[in-house]
């Protein structure tokens, strides 16, 4: 239900990214709403270890390369990724 719930954003004809990792259930429902809406989906690996993460956890990998590639698309220069990665917090946690 999570997996449908998540695809209930995806638009007509945009681009939809997410973790390439997802659970197979999970990928066959968010890949059938792509097809469905005609929405590409384009899956994005998770940023390989020798890269500094401030926050802690495996799973935050594929959510720093998920921020990576959007800010790429929004013009933010990638040359500044690696020190916002790296000083990432998430306070009171």
């Amino acid at each position: 239900s999570i997996a449908w719930h998540k695809a209930g954003i995806m638009k007509r004809g945009i681009p939809c990214y997410t973790h390439s990792w997802q659970h197979p259930e999970a990928a066959a429902i968010l890949k059938q709403e792509a097809e469905r809406l005609g929405a590409p989906l384009c899956p994005v690996d998770p940023l390989p270890p020798p890269i500094n993460l401030g926050l802690g956890g495996e799973h935050q990998r594929g959510n720093a390369a998920l921020a990576v590639v959007m800010a790429s698309h929004l013009g933010f220069a990638s040359a500044d990724s690696p020190a916002a990665l790296a000083s990432t917090r998430l306070l009171g946690r």
